[in-house]
Order: structure tokens, then sequence, then C-alpha cells
């Protein structure tokens, strides 16, 4: 049967998909809630679909109402104020995080080539994201992959790295260790980025915790022109040659 509730609930659909996808997705919710006098409940942290489709907005944490029933410019200016920060909470100790639990994430450092561990880096700066793990039980055979996924303060996904996109699978190790993952230059262009963390073994979802850092990212000369990218020009910076035909 064909239902066409008075209220629809839509949860986190633009985490998913393509862009065409989430065009229609939107479009779709523009259409019930304007067109169709119907009430949309749309949950997401993706800040620009926020503005644009909700008039009025509440933020949640850990399952509880953080800011009751309000604009959506407010809730959006509560959510990165109060929010979107650094937790003091040690990895370790979180208890916001999703999977089966046997291989849990326990510590997350970002270190500069020297080693050295920083909350702040630059464009092109090499930059190491150092993943330590531990086994809460004896596992008997590992495969594991490793992603870390990041998000602007929009909330928009801007980039993953994973060990599966190189097909590199760490098959021993023991029962705890330190995956190292590297990027000589860091691509992003000035802002803050949360970085959420997934360790799977053999394709399980092991631990996954959202949220579980924030990287400050400032200026620098990416291109080595001298030059800096614009900070309103929010972007991911790529490699890249011109030339005249």
């Amino acid at each position: 049967a064909h239902l066409e509730p008075e209220i629809l609930v839509v949860d986190e659909v633009l985490a998913v998909g393509d862009a065409e996808f989430q065009k229609k997705c939107l479009g779709k919710m523009q259409d019930v809630s304007a067109s169709e006098g119907r009430t949309v409940l749309f949950v997401s942290h993706n800040m620009a679909a926020l503005q644009s489709l909700c008039n009025k907005s509440m933020v949640l944490s850990h399952g509880k109402i953080s800011l009751p029933l309000t604009t959506t410019n407010e809730a959006i200016d509560y959510y990165l104020e109060k929010i979107f920060v650094r937790s003091e909470d040690k990895l370790a100790d979180r208890k916001d995080r999703s999977g089966s639990g046997e291989i849990k994430i326990v510590d997350f450092k970002m270190t500069n080539e020297k080693g050295e561990v920083r909350p702040v880096f630059i464009s092109g700066q090499k930059i190491m994201f150092k993943i330590y793990y531990e086994c809460t039980s004896p596992v008997s055979s590992f495969n594991l992959s490793l992603a870390i996924s990041f998000t602007n303060s929009e909330g928009l996904l801007v980039s993953v790295l994973s060990t599966e996109f190189l097909n590199y699978f760490i098959r021993t190790g023991g029962q705890k260790g330190c995956i190292v993952c590297v990027l000589d230059k860091l691509p992003f262009s000035f802002g803050q980025y949360s970085l959420n963390l997934i360790i799977r073994n053999h394709g399980i979802i092991q631990d996954w915790i959202r949220d579980a850092e924030i990287i400050d990212v400032e200026n620098g000369d990416f291109y080595g022109t001298g030059r800096t990218v614009e900070a309103s020009h929010k972007s991911i910076l790529i490699e890249q040659k011109w030339y005249k035909e």
C-alpha cells in the first residue's frame, strides 16, 4: 500500500548514496513539506541541508535534548559552539561508540614529521595519524582494516582515508598495536574538521567512534608559490598542472 503519513521521519538519509540520490531526497522532502503540507522530522548532521529545509530545529546529544526547539540558525550556532569541540574524554573511556567491541580503539594522535603531537596543522604540511588499538578478548585471526573520515564544521563529509583503498590489511600484530597513516601534504584548506575512526576485522566493524578528534588547519603554501588559498575558499587542495595548448 502507498502510505502518506502526516509526519515523515527522515533519519540521516544524506549520509548515504551519491550526489544525485541526495538531490532527489532533498527535493522530495521539500515537496512533502511545502506542497503537500505534511510535517517532516529531519535528522541530520548536514548543516547546509538543515538551513535549506528546516525553519525550526533542536539539538540532541547522547540521546538527550541539548537545546530545545528553536530557529535553525540558532540551533546550528549552538551545535558548532557546544557540540563541535574537542572531547575531554579519553578514547578508551568513550561510551558513544558502536561495533562488536572485540577490538577497541584506545588512543589517537596527530603528529608532525618530528613526531610532535599537535592539534593545529598547516595546509601542505606532512602529518601522521596514529591509531592505537587493543583486543578486549583473545582474537585468533586478524585481517584488520582502518579508516579515518573527515567532516567539516557544517557536518559535510569532505574526505576518507582507508587501508582498504590501498588493499592493505593487517594480518599480524598481537593483541594490541598502532597503525599509522601518513599524508605527505595535508590537502585541507583553512578550517576545522572532525575525525571519525573505524576499525574492522574480516570486514566486521569492531569499533566506530564519531568525532574522535578535531583538527584545526591554518592556511599554508600548499602549492609552493608563496601564496595561500583564501580562507573563504573552503575546499580540498589538489595538486594540478596548467598549460596553454
